[in-house]
């Protein structure tokens, strides 16, 4: 997937916002009401019936329920003996009984369509995209809280009342829940969201939900690279060229009191280094391309593609679903990092790998700046890594 297709999804999915002025203006900063219909193309994400779409799952997904809901009325049922659609429908049902609301994650297997979307906000954001599904009934209400990734929430069937902070979002930080004060929801905004409706809940905004109809509500979270990461990414580039920062600066922590004037002149001579070259803007840029490559490459693998046998000049390749990549340029090679894996070529392809990450399809005739046999390896190894398929 290529920058301009995933604007153009995201753009569908947010219609009729749009891509650059979410963005620009809410991710991470203000909520969002996107009022749609049950025609809305977002509301088919799970396609045309998402409880058969959900109850198809029954192999996979009982293993990976969580629930959640105020007032239940006994301990979870057990998710043992799920051999078919109709008893997965039963144990939903039966922990709708006992006041539960069923949270189902990892839905990107089951939406060929779904999945396609997170791939358009992980191409634009270099960063996991997921999806999940919250079913509950008529009466389920969620205990006040805050989610630590920003939340897209999209009406599937039924109706949601959902009570937003009108706080500044607290931004909180995923990694840590260390001493947090209970969480408080004062005058709140109430927004009513039926089928094709979306809403967008920043990270870190106190929030409730009660449950008006029979509801499946998909959520999408996302998390954009804060200052915080940026700053990471900023010294984990540093330090692979500054030895000094990879020395030990405490070993034995029962002699922290004694090494603490040593480890803080360390320190701040690593801020001060750090510092100077963040004034560079090639430093930076260099940083956080290094974050993105260790990032895609951090994803699940693409399957491989099957080879189309004797390559010639007018064989079609195309990108395969779910390709995207990102390129880290060395002294003599190329790190192509693509979902799952990092390939390094030698620096001559840049001109031929460039080509092919931003062209969707191609005929092999049109790759440039290599020899044929090089070119051939080239594609080669793309295929059999699931990159590229033959059209």
């Amino acid at each position: 997937m290529i920058r301009e297709q995933a604007l153009a999804l995201i753009d569908g999915f947010l219609s009729p916002l749009g891509a650059d002025r979410f963005f620009a203006d809410h991710l991470g900063q203000r909520p969002l009401v996107l009022p749609g219909e049950a025609d809305h193309p977002r509301a088919g994400l799970l396609g045309p019936d998402p409880r058969r779409t959900i109850l198809a799952a029954w192999a996979t997904h009982p293993a990976l329920f969580g629930f959640h809901a105020d007032g239940v009325t006994g301990p979870p049922p057990s998710r043992d003996g799920v051999d078919g659609p109709e008893s997965f429908a039963a144990l939903v049902m039966e922990h709708h009984a006992r006041g539960y609301t069923v949270h189902l994650p990892d839905l990107a297997p089951l939406s060929a369509t779904l999945a396609e979307l997170l791939r358009a906000f992980e191409t634009l954001l270099h960063q996991p995209a997921k999806a999940s599904l919250f079913w509950s009934r008529p009466g389920n209400r969620a205990p006040v809280h805050y989610d630590n990734r920003d939340n897209i929430t999209v009406q599937l069937i039924g109706a949601k009342r959902w009570h937003l902070s009108t706080d500044e979002p607290s931004l909180h930080n995923a990694w840590s829940d260390v001493a947090e004060k209970p969480t408080a929801l004062r005058a709140p905004q109430v927004i009513d969201a039926g089928p094709g409706d979306l809403l967008f809940i920043p990270r870190g905004l106190s929030h409730t939900v009660e449950t008006l109809d029979e509801s499946l509500h998909l959520s999408i979270t996302l998390m954009p690279t804060t200052v915080r990461e940026t700053v990471i990414a900023a010294l984990d580039h540093l330090s692979d060229y500054d030895r000094s920062l990879r020395t030990t600066a405490l070993g034995r922590v029962d002699r922290l009191r004694a090494d603490l004037p040593a480890i803080q002149a360390q320190v701040v001579d690593g801020l001060e280094r750090l510092l100077a070259q963040c004034r560079q803007p090639a430093f930076l840029a260099s940083a956080l391309q290094r974050r993105s490559s260790r990032m895609v490459g951090d994803l699940p693998r693409l399957p491989a593609s099957a080879h189309p046998g004797a390559l010639t000049d007018d064989t079609v390749l195309i990108h395969a679903d779910g390709a995207m990549a990102t390129m880290l340029a060395t002294p003599d090679m190329i790190d192509w990092a693509q979902p799952g894996r990092h390939l390094y070529i030698h620096r001559a392809a840049e001109p031929a790998l460039r080509f092919i990450a931003a062209t969707p399809r191609f005929r092999l005739a049109e790759v440039p700046g290599l020899a044929p046999d090089l070119r051939d390896a080239v594609i080669g190894r793309l295929l059999e890594s699931g990159f590229l398929t033959a059209g």
